[in-house]
């Protein structure tokens, strides 16, 4: 998409930083640890990434700062669940940083990522758990023939008349049919008995949401 967007993806790896970087000019939010790592902490430096310390109470900040440069017309890409997930399923999203979107009156775009491997979803390339980013970059390094990266853009969210839980819930249950679409099976959300179930589902349509519609159906009945 052309028009500023808040893009809201799941999250696998750092590999994901790198794979949307190569996409378009963006500025990103990441853990404040990666500003330390080698070279890659360097790069994020570089582009102007928004670092999120966790725990430190200052996501409000950001937040501001993100609708600050979506009003200016930059692209800014979140990975709200705050954490990696071996790239199966979407883990519940954080939804502060979402109300830069709100506030700024910018659309959402829902990204769904895959890592492959001669037509398998990857083993490798997660960086979950308790690796540590040497030791994963050096087993990326050995990897010889590398990664397909699938890079899905699903409808965009227009967050008008929306909460940031409710545009939380909705980019969640988007992606995740993506992914389901990518995999060709079906995965279940995970804790996906906390959500929402008395809401429209054309309440998170607002005319931008088509092929999820089914998707959202199911999640959210009436």
């Amino acid at each position: 998409p052309r028009e500023t967007s808040l893009w809201c993806c799941n999250h696998v790896s750092w590999l994901d930083i790198v794979a949307l970087g190569a996409v378009g000019d963006f500025v990103f939010v990441s853990k404040s640890e990666v500003s330390n790592w080698p070279l890659v902490g360097w790069l994020a430096r570089a582009a102007g990434t928004v670092f999120l310390q966790r725990g430190a109470g200052n996501s409000s900040t950001v937040s501001e700062t993100l609708a600050t440069r979506l009003r200016t017309g930059q692209s800014v890409v979140i990975f709200p669940e705050g954490t990696t997930s071996d790239g199966l399923s979407v883990k519940p999203m954080f939804p502060r940083l979402f109300g830069a979107a709100i506030s700024s009156a910018t659309p959402v775009q829902p990204v769904a990522l895959r890592f492959s491997e001669r037509g398998s979803l990857s083993l490798l390339a997660p960086f979950i758990g308790d690796d540590t980013f040497l030791a994963h970059l050096m087993r990326i390094l050995k990897q010889a023939e590398g990664f397909d990266v699938d890079i899905r853009l699903l409808p965009l969210i227009n967050p008008r008349k929306l909460d940031r839980r409710s545009l939380a819930h909705a980019t969640r249950a988007i992606i995740q049919s993506g992914l389901n679409e990518q995999l060709d099976c079906r995965f279940p959300i995970t804790g996906s008995a906390s959500m929402p179930a008395a809401d429209d589902p054309h309440t998170y349509r607002n005319g931008m949401i088509s092929r999820a519609d089914t998707q959202l159906k199911s999640l959210y009945p009436q």
